[in-house]
């Protein structure tokens, strides 16, 4: 028999020894000498690595470009199909909705409009959140109708589900016939009852105190400007009217009073004094007298040498007829007749007879005319400048600035022009305002005369 110890020393000893660890070191092969390619076996594994990659190519473009597209087409055209029908539906009953609404609204026009009360609490609880909800809702709607045009089965269903609409709407019109119309007062009563729409309360605004405005200080008056003193009466005369009308409209439209003496027996004499009159100016007979010079003709209804008194009363009157009403008579030409005393008493007792005055152009120095108006106790008026004698302006300018010295001096000038000088009314227009400033009036020989008898 074994010794039980010895054999299980012996066990103890074989379960503590430990296996040994296998290498994992791959023992190396002896590699195996390979023989070399021949050229044709390298060129049929050339081609044959052409081909394979030319299919490897050829399925990556199908799976990557021509696959895709199917696929997507397969995949959209079920999803797309879905919401066609639902959104049909939904259309048509929006359709048919919007059509019932509209047709309540028509009939509810006809009717009496009787609105409803309404309490304030009911308004006020409406939450705001319904509406934009319903707006929302409209829009979708809207969009989807605008995007998915409806089947041509739908418009089959539209037309059978608008059926019972129509019928409910006939139902109710019917129903609103019969109701009676709301009284006038009732509904002025419902008005009345309506709720004052809730304004914003707008918090006050603090006031300002008001800024005190310096008080304005009166301004001081102005002085007004002192008159200057009156230096003298300038009485314009303008002789040879009738020969045209077209030279007298200049003067007529002279800015201060003149006097206009007419020619008489003229083509335009009569027309030219009523002009004149109608002008607002003073008319007066230009009566034509004997020059000393014979060779001078005088014109028609002239006052000549050798002529009795009664003839010289004779043409006299029928000069003043075909000019009347004139408010005088002044010579032209005349110096042969002016220093005639015989002449000058027969035309003097004629100015007297018609109330008229008579002025002495002073063509003579010699004239007769002041002694004889002496002799008789008659005031007659003598001629202080002649104007246009010289027709230049500055010669014109110088001779009227003599009047003005003259005017300064005795009170009174009287300037002589003609109405055939229709520059001298031009520079009479631009020199008037200058004349009022500096203390001169114009004035007519009848008005300046009436004035001086006031006086």
């Amino acid at each position: 028999m074994l010794d039980l110890r010895a054999v299980s020393v012996y066990s103890e000893a074989v379960l503590l020894k430990k296996p040994k660890k296998k290498s994992t070191k791959a023992k190396k092969k002896p590699a195996k000498k390979t023989k070399p390619l021949t050229p044709a076996e390298k060129r049929t594994y050339g081609i044959i690595a052409a081909v394979i990659g030319a299919v490897c190519i050829l399925l990556l473009t199908v799976n990557f470009f021509l696959l895709p597209r199917g696929q997507k087409k397969n995949a959209s055209a079920p999803q797309r199909a879905e919401p066609t029908a639902q959104n049909t539906n939904q259309s048509a009953e929006t359709k048919t909705s919007q059509k019932i609404a509209a047709q309540e609204e028509a009939e509810s026009s006809f009717a009496p409009k009787v609105k409803p009360e309404k309490t304030p609490c009911l308004e006020k609880n409406k939450p705001p959140a319904q509406k934009t909800e319903t707006i929302a809702h409209a829009q979708k709607q809207k969009t989807a109708q605008s995007e998915v045009k409806p089947a041509p089965h739908a418009k089959e269903k539209k037309i059978k589900n608008s059926e019972p609409a129509v019928k409910v709407i006939k139902e109710r019109t019917a129903a609103q016939n019969e109701k009676k119309p709301v009284q006038p007062a009732q509904v002025k009563k419902q008005e009345q009852q309506k709720p004052v729409q809730e304004k914003k309360l707008e918090k006050p605004k603090p006031v300002q105190p008001a800024k005190k405005e310096p008080v304005a200080v009166a301004a001081r008056p102005e002085k007004p400007p002192v008159p200057k003193p009156h230096k003298g009466t300038l009485i314009f005369v303008f002789d040879d009217a009738g020969h045209n009308l077209a030279q007298l409209q200049y003067f007529l439209r002279l800015p201060f009073p003149c006097t206009i003496a007419v020619l008489p027996r003229l083509a335009h004499s009569a027309e030219a004094a009523r002009r004149i009159r109608a002008a607002g100016k003073e008319c007066i007979l230009h009566q034509p007298m004997q020059a000393i010079n014979p060779n001078v003709n005088p014109g028609q209804g002239a006052i000549k040498p050798g002529m009795t008194a009664a003839q010289i009363r004779e043409t006299l009157n029928k000069n003043i007829e075909e000019l009347w009403p004139i408010a005088g008579m002044n010579n032209h030409e005349g110096s042969l007749i002016t220093a005639d005393e015989n002449a000058m008493q027969a035309v003097l007792d004629t100015v007297a007879e018609k109330h008229i005055y008579f002025l002495d152009s002073r063509t003579n120095v010699h004239t007769v005319v002041p002694r004889i108006a002496k002799e008789r106790n008659m005031v007659i008026w003598e001629r202080s400048v002649f104007i246009d004698n010289d027709k230049n302006r500055k010669a014109m300018e110088n001779e009227i600035k003599k009047g003005l010295k003259i005017a300064e001096q005795r009170g009174c000038s009287i300037m002589i022009g003609h109405v055939f000088t229709v520059e001298l009314a031009e520079l009479l227009t631009e020199m008037y305002p200058t004349l009022v400033e500096e203390g001169y009036s114009l004035s007519t020989i009848a008005q300046f005369a009436a004035n001086k008898i006031d006086e």
